[in-house]
């Protein structure tokens, strides 16, 4: 997966999505170029290599992505998307807050359909709850991810020698976050 955004235009959320797909899906199947891309590396041949072996790119879009649209030559992200869409490679917009992709005659023509396209939104109040839709989506989208991501650590469970009705269970992949846990030892 190929994380698409503006350096200009909320790449925090660029960075939550990038740091919960690698956690969920597995660090080698996402690319953040500020975070792929090696020292020294080629920055040009890097992005649209990595981009023609993925399967699908996920364009992070803010309230000022259309105010940012430049010449199509020059412009990074949109030469990314066009790239995607001219390959055939799935593009899911993911809208930041109250963003909204532009209507398809306002969008230049190589990313037109952008505008066409599904998409999901992330909000700051239910931000577990949509990474975690986006990550069952890619997961139907992309079946071996997800059997990978199971095969990547068997459920593990362990039970007290002196309490064996008692069993705490390890299910890898299966918990976005966890904010809290009471652990209670008696001595």
């Amino acid at each position: 997966m190929f994380v698409n955004y503006r350096v200009q235009d909320q790449p925090g959320y660029a960075t939550l999505v990038h740091q919960a797909l690698a956690q969920q899906l597995g660090a080698g199947e996402v690319f953040l170029a500020a975070r792929s891309i090696r020292l020294g590396d080629d920055f040009v041949d890097q992005v649209f290599d990595t981009l023609r072996q993925c399967r699908v790119l996920i364009a992070v879009i803010g309230r000022s992505w259309p105010s940012l649209l430049t010449d199509p030559e020059q412009d990074w992200v949109q030469r990314e998307i066009s790239d995607a869409f001219s390959r055939g490679i799935r593009v899911i917009p993911v809208l930041v807050e109250d963003a909204e992709v532009p209507p398809e005659a306002e969008l230049p023509e190589g990313i037109r359909a952008l505008a066409r396209c599904q998409h999901l939104r992330l909000r700051h109040y239910s931000i577990a709850t949509d990474m975690a839709q986006l990550v069952e989506e890619l997961r139907n989208l992309l079946p071996q991810l997800a059997d990978d991501t199971r095969a990547s650590g068997a459920q593990q469970a362990f039970r007290r020698a002196d309490s064996p009705d008692s069993e705490f269970v390890i299910v890898p992949g299966d918990i976005l976050r966890c904010t809290s846990a009471d652990v209670w030892v008696n001595s």
